[in-house]
């Protein structure tokens, strides 16, 4: 897996790290903290703890929050970066710029070229970003739209969210997703109010239901280099390593994580508990063990580096993994295939169609002996390292659900959901990211 210890980095561009409510690590401030000015029970006093111990805000020097206040656009940069990477304080310091009046030692300079990297902010017509402008409640709909969705603009509207957004408006679309996720339900009067300005309070809100729209229901996946350590509590779903980072070694921790796994809640359409395998293709010269014999569909193995040997070499590591490490009954799971370049595999194009041989090799031994599912777990880039265009019309790759890693990076993960899976007629069901030393998975079903 993409993750912390030794395995790949490689990410998808956009780099935000955002952890689920029942999963989080809280930083140093603590879920009781008060500001002078947000006494229990005050309004938004729920949601401004739950920015606190989220570590996305620590108030003013004097100890207030100032509720009332407006937030200012370069404040809501801030409040995003944070939200998006809770516990680790502002964004890197600027090396230019974003704007003209945005000045490259100004605190919210990093968080503002973030939001620009997004495509969450263009700025205005006139090139400026206006950093100490409030911060009105159509704008703050087109800030938390764009930020989940990594695209400018929100469908247009077939009739009014609100009786006072006009279709017609350039936030309408946010303003009615807003809506349909309960992030708001406008005024007691009917109305949305969109030229007026967001309080603090009313943000801190706003953040809190964002936060619970997009990350309802997350899982976690672990395997050999989590034995010993505290695993997270409240995980929807679980994933379950069976190697011990290579294809043909076994995770010391199988029996204690698949029990710790066994307690996850299952309130999502994912499979409570599922596994995932190490894959490669060394080649003859590499392997420690290379088949001499087998018929599949590429012909007849004889101990030649041949695409029907990788076949055998790929299902002998799926035979190894269900009858061999540990794994009782191997048909109650569904397996993802994790396929990495950190992993041994031949690089030429023949290479690659060996490569994709002995992931098929593994796919229809799995398929034969009635497992819950099969899945392929990658990046786009390094499964096209890997497979090149070497996956057939007829291979048994095509149209398996894809898994897809986007690195230390939660906002991406929710956004991946919309990408092409890794092969022809599959669909991306579950994306993942890190936060706090775990993966984390977001469901797309």
């Amino acid at each position: 897996m993409l993750s912390c210890d030794r395995r790949s980095r490689a990410v998808l561009p956009l780099v935000v790290a955002l952890l689920a409510a029942t999963l989080v690590l809280a930083p140093a401030a603590s879920a009781g903290h008060r500001f002078d000015d947000v006494p229990a029970g005050a309004p938004f006093a729920t949601d401004i703890d739950w920015l606190v111990t989220n570590g996305i805000t620590s108030g003013y020097s004097d100890g207030t929050y100032r509720p009332a206040a407006p937030v200012t656009r370069q404040a809501m940069a801030l409040f995003l970066y944070r939200f998006a990477h809770p516990g680790s304080g502002s964004a890197p310091a600027c090396s230019r710029p974003p704007f003209p009046d945005v000045a490259v030692d100004a605190p919210a300079c990093g968080s503002i070229s973030w939001l620009v990297a997004l495509g969450v902010t263009g700025g205005y017509p006139d090139g400026t970003f206006k950093p100490a402008a409030p911060v009105t409640r159509q704008a703050m709909a087109l800030f938390l739209y764009r930020l989940a969705h990594g695209q400018a603009a929100a469908p247009r509207c077939a009739s009014r969210p609100f009786p006072d957004v006009a279709t017609s408006s350039v936030s309408c679309g946010a303003v009615r997703w807003l809506g349909e996720q309960n992030i708001t339900t406008g005024y007691s009067d009917g109305g949305f109010h969109p030229l007026t300005s967001v309080t603090r309070g009313a943000m801190a809100a706003f953040l809190h239901r964002y936060h619970a729209v997009l990350w309802t229901g997350v899982g976690v996946d672990v395997s050999h280099d989590k034995c010993g350590t505290a695993l997270p509590v409240g995980q929807s779903f679980a994933i379950v390593g069976v190697n011990r980072g290579i294809a043909n070694q076994t995770n010391p921790c199988l029996a204690d994580e698949l029990a710790w796994a066994a307690g996850s809640t299952g309130d999502t359409a994912q499979p409570r508990v599922q596994l995932y395998v190490n894959t490669a293709n060394p080649g003859k010269a590499l392997a420690s063990v290379w088949p001499t014999s087998g018929e599949n569909r590429y012909g007849t193995c004889s101990g030649e580096p041949s695409t029907a040997c990788a076949y055998e070499y790929g299902r002998a590591l799926a035979v190894a993994d269900a009858t061999a490490r540990g794994v009782s009954r191997p048909q109650d799971y569904r397996w993802w295939l994790d396929v990495e370049t950190e992993n041994s595999w031949e690089s030429s194009a023949a290479g690659q169609q060996r490569n994709v041989a002995a992931l098929e090799g593994m796919v229809e031994y799995f398929t034969e002996i009635g497992v819950a599912g099969v899945g392929l777990y990658s990046t786009g880039y390094q499964w096209n390292v890997i497979t090149g265009s070497a996956v057939r019309s007829d291979s048994p790759l095509r149209g398996l659900p894809s898994w897809l890693a986007t690195g230390a990076d939660a906002t991406a993960a929710w956004r991946a959901c919309t990408l092409p899976p890794l092969t022809p007629g599959g669909q991306v069901v579950m994306t993942q990211w890190i936060a706090g030393g775990f993966d984390r998975n977001h469901s797309c079903i």
